[in-house]
């Protein structure tokens, strides 16, 4: 003991003072006196893990030490993330741009599931498509986008965005500074937008929407997004264990930093959820609705195409809840689905909306709109949207 005493004071004393006093050294010399002067032998391993565990954690949430098994699972994960799904969803030929329909003569809707390598080419076909039908109004519907290619978001936002304005700027305390400006003539740099976004919609499309709003491009409709706009690296050790580090974050156009605070929507809407009760788990667990929907389309069906010629016509004039919903109840109580009449109240009116859905995706399959458009008329963030765009 007073060997290595006399060693770590002698090396104390060939440290220059400056050198002593520097942050690295200290840690340094702490590391080497618990290690070689502690009362008690401390194990390496472990001591070392939580440590650095402990000070990535003092960073912030998204910064962590991922031990050899966390490690191999982050990996996965990462396989698994936003921005491998949409690597999937381009390899299948999948498209991310969900829906594209009018919601009137003149109001668009496009809807956005992720952000991938071909999300801004298929977007743009949707908007030829919208606007030969009459498009001077758009709503793009983010809710539920958790983000995926960083490049396909800004060069979306670029499609509305005049100029060379500012679109994202990339800033960290260790790396050069990146700023990412509008360059193309976009397909729509002039007609009213509306986005919108919901806790869900994260990263990605987080940039995209800050643009949006920052340069007042789109009025933003719903609930403030999540608020995860970092840049991680993955440094991994011998042993197998890493660390995550953020090294950058993503500023708006005006500077602000997205991280942490999310995009406010400068219209408040929030889905309605009241709908969701235990009866009406219980039918879609059960399958009730897909079953009603299925015998009354292959009972009704041809006399509801003689009725009604197009799905148009059946989108704005079918009308049989009564039976539609007794058929439900009859349908749930043979299933040994208990029936409660407060939450029967509460669920109506989604479930019946539910089953039109069902049967006019039936009836006229050649509509690949149809079904959405009805779910979408109980979507009361749009319908909140289509309000801001004719004000």
């Amino acid at each position: 003991m007073k060997k290595t005493t006399i060693t770590f004071l002698l090396a104390l004393l060939l440290v220059p003072a400056a050198a002593q006093d520097s942050p690295e050294e200290k840690l340094n010399m702490t590391m080497y006196a618990i290690m070689n002067m502690y009362v008690d032998s401390v194990p390496k391993g472990p001591f070392t893990d939580e440590l650095i565990a402990k000070a990535m954690k003092s960073l912030d949430p998204y910064s962590a030490y991922l031990t050899p098994e966390e490690a191999r699972a982050n990996e996965n994960a990462l396989l698994d993330g936003p921005t491998a799904m949409a690597h999937q969803y381009m390899q299948r030929g999948m498209s991310t741009v969900r829906q594209a329909y009018m919601l009137d003569k003149s109001t668009g809707y496009i809807s956005v599931s992720m952000f991938s390598e071909t999300t801004v080419a298929d977007f743009r076909n949707a908007l030829a498509s919208l606007k030969k039908q009459g498009l001077k109004s758009l709503v793009i519907d983010l809710q539920g986008n958790p983000g995926g290619f960083f490049d396909a978001a800004v060069d979306l936002a670029d499609e509305f965005i005049d100029g060379d304005k500012v679109l994202v700027t990339t800033q960290g305390a260790h790396i050069p500074t990146e700023v990412r400006r509008a360059k193309n003539k976009g397909m729509f740099e002039k007609g009213r937008v509306a986005v919108l976004v919901n806790r869900q919609t994260m990263s990605a499309a987080e940039v995209f929407t800050a643009a949006m709003s920052d340069w007042n491009r789109a009025v933003i409709v719903g609930q403030p997004t999540f608020g995860k706009a970092l840049i991680q690296q993955t440094m991994p050790f011998n042993d197998g264990s890493a660390i995550r580090l953020s090294v950058a974050r993503y500023l708006t156009p005006k500077g602000n930093i997205i991280h942490g605070v999310g995009v406010k929507p400068q219209v408040e809407a929030v889905a309605d959820t009241t709908f969701q009760t235990n009866w009406y788990y219980m039918l879609a667990m059960a399958g009730v609705q897909k079953s009603v929907a299925a015998k009354y389309a292959e009972t009704m069906g041809e006399q509801l195409k003689r009725r009604f010629k197009t799905s148009a016509d059946y989108f704005s004039r079918f009308e049989d809840q009564a039976q539609l919903m007794n058929a439900v109840r009859q349908t749930a109580e043979q299933a040994g689905i208990p029936y409660d009449e407060a939450e029967y109240q509460r669920s109506e009116a989604s479930v019946y909306v539910q089953l039109k859905a069902l049967i006019g995706r039936q009836l006229y399959p050649a509509d690949t709109t149809l079904y959405y458009r009805i779910l979408n008329t109980r979507n009361q963030p749009l319908q909140r949207a289509m309000e801001a765009l004719k004000r």
